[in-house]
């Protein structure tokens, strides 16, 4: 069954189509926390006792032993280059989305550096396509107005053999509903737009022109390889020719982990119990590639999202020689996520034995990272939401403490309040400190932090203890939302200035929308390509496109109609450039004999 386009067809030259616009998911509000956290709770339990990949192999058995899709020239000549995208992590505010949704959906763009950069023949989605969670619509509102809004089907619909293709590859938030609206979309044999869907799985093999490969990985939340996967990238590297190269596409960069690196000195012996499945998963597969190194297979590129910034880390030091290039790409959307406590270099053991890498460039660059870290103390402004709740936190304590007059420290929920406050940000602190030091240097610095918000709040009924009790109420609430905010903003920012604690946080509480980023591929007779786009800053004002008439407006969905004809449905009032992160990366091929 293909998904549903929310389409009404009216007369055969028009077409009339919703589009919703949805802000950022705000990552700090209590209500969505408390939702997303629910359905995490409820896929991991389930996803432990049960695998949809299963029933899905068992599903397709055609699909078992060949590749999800081959080019029509597979020749090593000198022919037309093949272009694809790769992009990772979308689906959440609309301004981030569609900025980078129309970007990659142009017929061409014109990038300075690198010239004239045709539309991609296959758009490849590196995970995590829906934000927070599949619930309530989020793949129709999040991800499909804003891809078919960028490159629209045509009116009348008609089959288009030159169509863009388009694969994609689960995310944990793909996951949570257990990959159901995930399969639903991607593997229907369905169209987004003008883009058509091709995989039965949801994980691919792409067989392309010039000894070219295309694997993408589908690797559970927390858990192994499923064997039917296991089995099909087997057979797909049975089928790998001598000089073949092969791009990975797993769902996250685990190659980055600190858990997974290996002292100066250590050369075999990790730590097994740190390392985590998708990295083990991630190596077995990188292990069947390595084996055909004698007949000149090789890989040359594993590019992932889920980090949501650009970082390369290139081969280091003659042992590194044949490692293959390893590439974090996930700005295709979601909030922004510093490079700066990213580590300068890597040594790991993947799948073909001992690796070195080094980074040699991100996006944003690491000054830039820490410049907009230092933004964090702005929180009341930035995240107005957060700052209503902490207004509600003090306003509640400052209630317990009246309800017992005069002798307020006699109060037991009083002191219920102040405790879970202290206990409660310690606990977030200990979660967002790295894994790799102890917790209980977070989980103490983080009670400082809560004791430091009762201390304000208690400063504010001890200088308002005069004062009528909802005259202290209301100014406990305007100081927990300005005051409270910025201690929290704060503490963000220089906690992680000072200890490194809190690298997610600092960002997520901002939702900072720019430096959206993807991948522009190119591969000939030479070999690989990879242009590193970057867009600075998100398109935040939209005007009609077009051949498109506006019938209705409701908040933030629109009832269109369009024409025959017409193109993407909004266009950027302000220009979108597209720039070069860094030079393109060159990944030669040797001819065959």
């Amino acid at each position: 069954m293909t998904p549903s386009l929310n389409r009404e067809k009216t007369e055969p030259l028009t077409r009339v189509e919703l589009v919703t616009q949805e802000p950022a998911v705000n990552w700090l509000s209590p209500v969505q926390l408390l939702k997303t956290g629910l359905r995490v709770l409820m896929a991991d339990m389930v996803g432990g006792m049960s695998d949809p990949r299963l029933v899905h192999a068992a599903l397709t058995p055609e699909a078992a032993a060949t590749p999800t899709w081959r080019a029509e020239s597979k020749d090593d000549g000198d022919g037309a280059p093949f272009w694809l995208d790769y992009l990772a992590d979308t689906g959440d505010g609309w301004d981030s989305t569609y900025s980078v949704a129309w970007s990659v959906a142009r017929e061409q763009l014109d990038v300075p550096g690198a010239g004239a950069l045709p539309r991609a023949q296959v758009l490849v989605l590196g995970g995590d396509q829906v934000y927070p969670t599949p619930a309530d619509q989020a793949y129709r509102t999040r991800f499909l107005d804003p891809f078919r809004s960028a490159l629209p089907s045509a009116i009348p619909t008609a089959e288009d053999p030159s169509a863009p293709k388009m694969v994609a590859i689960p995310g944990n938030h793909d996951w949570y509903d257990g990959l159901s609206g995930f399969m639903r979309l991607f593997a229907s044999g369905g169209s987004i737009g003008r883009w058509q869907t091709v995989q039965k799985r949801s994980y691919f093999a792409l067989q392309l022109p010039h000894g070219w490969w295309l694997w993408g990985l589908d690797l559970q939340l927390a858990s192994e390889m499923d064997a039917p996967q296991y089995a099909y990238f087997k057979a797909m590297a049975a089928q790998l020719r001598p000089g073949d190269r092969v791009v990975l596409c797993p769902p996250e960069p685990s190659w980055a982990d600190p858990n997974v690196q290996l002292g100066e000195n250590q050369t075999a012996l990790e730590n097994v119990e740190h390392l985590r499945p998708r990295f083990t998963s991630l190596r077995q597969i990188e292990a069947l590639i390595a084996r055909r190194r004698d007949e000149d297979v090789r890989l040359a590129a594993v590019i992932a999202g889920d980090s949501h910034h650009y970082a390369r880390y290139a081969p280091w030091a003659t042992e590194s020689a044949d490692a293959p290039q390893r590439i974090t790409c996930g700005g295709g959307g979601a909030y922004l996520l510093g490079t700066h406590g990213l580590l300068e270099r890597l040594r790991f053991r993947g799948g073909a034995g001992l690796e070195t890498h080094q980074r040699v460039a991100t996006f944003p660059s690491v000054d830039e990272s820490r410049a907009l870290r230092d933004r964090a103390w702005r929180l009341p402004v930035a995240n107005p939401v957060f700052g209503l709740t902490l207004a509600g936190v003090y306003a509640v304590g400052i209630l317990l403490a009246l309800s017992a007059g005069s002798a307020v420290c006699r109060s037991p929920w009083a002191w219920i309040w102040a405790l879970s406050l202290v206990l409660g940000a310690g606990l977030f602190t200990r979660n967002g400190a790295p894994k790799t030091g102890g917790s209980w240097g977070p989980l103490v610095g983080g009670m400082v932090h809560g004791a430091l918000h009762v201390g304000l709040a208690a400063a504010v009924g001890w200088l308002g203890r005069a004062w009528p009790g909802c005259g202290l109420v209301a100014a406990g609430a305007v100081t927990g939302w300005i005051g409270g905010g910025l201690l929290f903003g704060l503490w963000l920012m220089l906690s992680n200035r000072w200890l490194g604690w809190h690298d997610e946080e600092s960002f997520s509480a901002q939702a900072i929308t720019d430096h959206r980023s993807f991948l522009r591929m190119r591969i000939d007779a030479e070999g690989l390509t990879i242009y590193p786009l970057g867009i600075r800053k998100a398109c935040t004002r939209w005007q009609l496109g077009r051949g498109i008439e506006l019938l209705r407006q409701a908040k933030r969905t629109w009832r269109l109609r369009a024409h025959t004809g017409s193109g993407p449905r909004f266009e950027p009032v302000d220009p979108i450039q597209v720039e070069l992160i860094e030079a393109p990366i060159s990944v030669k091929r040797a001819r065959r004999a």
